[in-house]
């Protein structure tokens, strides 16, 4: 999800970032578009998956929790 933060992506742009399979890839897209989390766009064949904008606050303040978690 942190890397929809930085610019949309297709399947196989998240399988190469990540490593994981494509098809465990596209079952947490499923998930998380299914709970508006993210959203996708149809480019010719492909899906284009981004971050539901309303999302991006709420990830900041997970970031910041768990920066402070780890510094003890």
């Amino acid at each position: 999800m942190l890397l929809l933060k930085n610019k949309p992506m297709s399947v196989n742009e998240l399988v190469k970032a990540t490593g994981e399979t494509q098809s465990n890839v596209s079952h947490h897209l499923a998930i998380m578009s299914h709970c508006h989390i993210i959203k996708a766009n149809r480019e010719g064949k492909k899906r284009i998956y981004s971050l539901n904008k309303e999302i991006i606050p709420l990830l900041k303040i997970a970031e910041n929790y768990t920066k402070n978690c780890r510094k003890g």
